[in-house]
């Protein structure tokens, strides 16, 4: 896979992942493994995209960061960033 190659697909996962946000942000309930299914060049990051969103939404619910430490912020917005290293 080339540089260029890999670009692309980072931007293809960025625009599906932005339109996985609005769909849930409108309060749709998403099918993980459908979606791994229906996108299985993204597989991995739609997994790590949902287990992180799983992670969030229980940071929510229950107030707990995981963390030892008190946050200062409540975590009530989140922000996907992807990392990509060839």
């Amino acid at each position: 896979m080339s540089a260029e190659d890999s670009t692309v697909n980072v931007s293809e996962l960025d625009q599906l992942l932005a339109e996985l946000l609005e769909r849930i942000d409108n309060g749709e309930k998403l099918d993980p493994d459908a979606l791994v299914g229906q996108y299985p060049q993204h597989a991995t990051g739609l997994r790590a995209f949902f287990i992180g969103n799983a992670q969030l939404d229980q940071m929510r619910q229950t107030g707990s960061t995981g963390s030892r430490v008190p946050q200062k912020h409540p975590v009530t917005r989140y922000r996907v960033a992807i990392v990509c290293c060839s």
